[in-house]
């Protein structure tokens, strides 16, 4: 089985998906002359390719055959399913992040509450909390 790993993120891929050596690699420009196809060209592939050994001998392509047209119709298939499940696993993850956050949030409030409650009895807890001041009165900075 193929692998993808990413700072501390590995996605095993299905066996028969192979990335191909320059995935990842591709400049602007490298992308930008890679053909653009529409959804279900991986079917499209294999329906063509069972056509292809259906009409036979007399029907040939220079360079194209019919078990290649198929495994690279798999392939395309086989990466859009992927694809829309790592989509799915990062919109979980989005979310998740999302609940930590401000839960988070939520406690750090309570405590800068009482380092204000509590800052004009107890000299230097200011001092002692100065991330925690910084962060609520800066104005609010997106991740």
């Amino acid at each position: 089985m193929s692998e993808i790993n990413v700072g501390t993120v590995k996605i095993v891929l299905p066996a028969g998906i192979v990335i191909d050596a320059k995935a990842g690699k591709l400049s602007d420009e490298e992308k930008r002359e890679v053909p653009r196809v529409r959804k279900g060209i991986g079917l499209a592939c294999e329906q063509t390719a069972v056509e292809i050994d259906k009409v036979g001998t007399s029907f040939s392509i220079p360079g194209v055959t019919a078990a290649a047209l198929a495994s690279k119709g798999v392939l395309a298939e086989g990466l859009d399913e992927v694809i829309e499940d790592v989509e799915i696993a990062l919109e979980t993850l989005k979310q998740a992040n999302l609940l930590a956050d401000a839960d988070a949030y939520t406690d750090l409030r309570k405590v800068n509450n009482q380092v204000k409650a509590q800052k004009d009895f107890e000299p230097g807890l200011t001092d002692r909390f100065a991330t925690l001041i910084s962060y609520f009165s800066s104005k609010r900075k997106s991740k």
